[in-house]
């Protein structure tokens, strides 16, 4: 059987390396080479994937395939220059035509065990080429580019000189494709590449279901991603979507974060459903990250020190969490803003402090809302004068524009303007933010003429899911001696594992066993459900569902 033939029955890269591996013995054998490295047809899949996801995308989208192919690669994926990029030449093999050219910027040569034996076979390296002879032409003909991976939320030489390339020649009419690590990865790089007019649609034109997705590709489980090496095929085209410049710079700079904090992720992926800790009542929904929010109250969880247990950051207004939606594509913007809104660490290594404050600071100067909000939030706990007075002048410039900075700057206000700190959380109330709807009730909750009003506030904080307000309603209702009542509004708390609801509730009971008041056996059940809820918040593994 041809490689050609192995290449259309193949159904993954491990069935392809098996067929390859055996022919590539036939050819040492024929040319007298011989090698004493050891190797398999599995550790072979990393020499042919390049070659097998050039001919994927040849495959899907040439018709008819030309005899002769002059590929330019972009990017700095490293698969793609093992030993000059020799074994991509088998890209003719699998598509059985005469020859498949490889053009390359970047003039490196990692080398592989068997490096040698590319050589003696008389593969062809990848030809170096410059940007001037690409632009001007020189370079001579074209017929398509693969741009590995794009990085496009990343500003570095190389970043914009694949992009500046991949833009001009697809303006010029050459076919322009990537590959992407999985949906998510496409998804945000081609709202980013919108920002000209351009995007990367998913390929179409074979007779598989899913002509977009490489068959070939290399799974990258364990690794930080979940998805695939060259896992979706796309090609550049002109944007079918116009999008607000805000949303573009959101995905920019949540991916900018995501890379300096060490990348990607992989216990789940955006849109998963994950098990709750506080049971079916709750549904947390996956986001970028480690970070997950719980559709019914809008809390914010990231993963803890330990990458078990989900830790409450901070909480969605209502205004913000009804617009979350359910389509991928809309998600991934979404869940950008809620990233880079509920930052809240910078990492600490200086290379990656740099990434991660470009990005932050790029996105402010787009007008980004919630890298404003992030920043402050990232320097308003550091003990620098200068760190605390960026942070409340980032909070300053955005009180009309956010409930977390109207909230903050409220709090600032208590003691020397309790009216202008009342209208600012007031406003952050009205967005449907819990924690200022609480805080309104504690500051009448001790004035006697306002105790319905506070009770009020209470119940409205409560409701939209804040443990604090519960807390209080708890402790108010036990005071005037509605111990059920008491137990019913911190019951919510309780099952969200907060320690303060749970104490109330305890405390109640307890009194009730002491007095003797009721059913003895009913309340021993009520106590072990509560400590119930607490060990499961205690031993809870974040996992999707």
């Amino acid at each position: 059987m041809s490689l050609a033939e192995a290449f259309e029955k193949s159904k993954n890269l491990g069935k392809l390396s098996q067929a390859w591996w055996p022919h590539l013995q036939k050819e040492m054998a024929a040319k007298a080479i011989s090698t004493t490295v050891k190797a398999v047809a599995d550790q072979a899949a990393s020499l042919i994937a390049p070659a097998a996801l050039i001919a994927n995308i040849v495959r899907t989208s040439f018709n008819p395939v030309p005899q002769q192919l002059r590929v330019l690669v972009l990017g700095r994926d490293p698969i793609f220059r093992i030993d000059s990029g020799r074994w991509i030449s088998y890209a003719g093999d699998f598509l059985g035509i005469d020859q498949v050219e490889i053009l390359t910027l970047i003039a490196e040569d990692p080398k592989t065990s068997i490096s040698a034996v590319a050589e003696g076979l008389g593969l062809p390296a990848a030809t170096v080429v410059d940007e001037e002879q690409i632009l001007t032409g020189s370079v001579g003909r074209i017929d398509m580019v693969l741009w590995v991976h794009p990085l496009n939320e990343i500003v570095d030489a190389d970043t914009l000189q694949a992009r500046t390339i991949a833009i001009d020649l697809a303006g010029k009419g050459i076919p322009v494709f990537a590959c992407h690590f999985n949906e998510v990865d496409h998804i945000s790089q081609s709202v980013i590449l919108e920002s000209v007019g351009l995007q990367f649609e998913l390929l179409k034109g074979s007779s598989r279901q899913y002509p977009y997705v490489n068959r070939f590709g290399i799974a990258s489980r364990g690794t930080g991603v979940r998805g695939g090496w060259g896992a979706m095929m796309s090609r550049v085209a002109p944007s079918s979507t116009k999008r607000e410049p805000s949303d573009i710079a959101a995905v920019r700079c949540a991916l900018g974060l995501l890379r300096a904090e060490g990348g990607g992720f992989d216990r789940w992926t955006l849109g998963d459903a994950l098990a709750s800790p506080s049971g079916a009542s709750a549904r947390v929904i996956g986001l970028l990250g480690d970070m997950a929010v719980d559709k019914r109250y809008g809390r914010v969880f990231f993963l803890d020190d330990d990458g078990k247990r989900l830790e409450v950051k901070g909480q969605v207004w209502q205004s913000m969490l009804k617009q979350m939606p359910d389509n991928l594509g809309d998600l991934v913007i979404w869940a950008s803003r809620l990233y880079v809104n509920f930052a809240f660490e910078i990492p600490p290594a200086e290379s990656d402090r740099k990434l991660y404050m470009n990005a932050m600071e790029e996105g402010i100067s787009a007008g980004l809302v919630e890298a404003s909000i992030g920043l402050a939030r990232c320097l308003e706990g550091k003990s620098s004068p200068e760190s605390k007075a960026r942070a409340e002048s980032l909070y300053q410039a955005n009180v009309r524009n956010s409930p977390m900075a109207a909230y903050y700057v409220a709090h600032t206000l208590v003691d020397t303007n309790l009216q202008l700190a009342a209208d600012h959380l007031q406003w952050a109330a009205d967005q449907g933010y819990a924690h200022a709807v609480c805080d309104m009730g504690r500051l009448i909750m001790d004035d006697k003429s306002n105790q319905e009003l506070a009770e009020k506030l209470f119940q409205d904080a409560a409701d939209l899911g804040d443990v604090v307000a519960m807390y209080h309603l708890g402790m108010r209702a036990a005071a005037r001696g509605d111990l059920e009542q008491s137990k019913a509004s911190v019951k919510p708390g309780v099952e969200m594992g907060d320690p303060a609801c749970a104490d109330v509730y305890l405390k109640v009971i307890e009194h009730q066993i002491k007095t003797g008041a009721g059913d003895r056996s009913a309340y021993r059940r009520q106590q072990s459900w509560v400590r119930g809820c607490l060990n499961r918040m205690a031993n809870y593994v974040a996992a999707r569902a």
